[in-house]
């Protein structure tokens, strides 16, 4: 369980779970490994442009990967 707080939700926890390794599709593929990804039932926006959320370090670990294997 992954405990969070938000709006309107001061004790909040989701269902989490740490897969091998994610896949991020851009301009070049990347591997990311060590991340835990959370699971929510409630819709993230209202507007539906997104349907998950992640933390920053994921993109400067990625931005880090690159530099080193360019």
């Amino acid at each position: 369980m992954i405990p969070y707080k938000s709006i309107g939700n001061e004790n909040g926890s989701l269902l989490g779970f740490k897969p091998d390794y994610i896949l991020l599709e851009g301009d070049n593929k990347s591997k990311i490994n060590d991340v835990v990804i959370g699971i929510c039932n409630e819709k993230l926006s209202n507007s539906k442009l997104y349907s998950g959320i992640f933390g920053l370090d994921i993109l400067e670990r990625e931005a880090l990967n690159r530099y080193e294997y360019s």
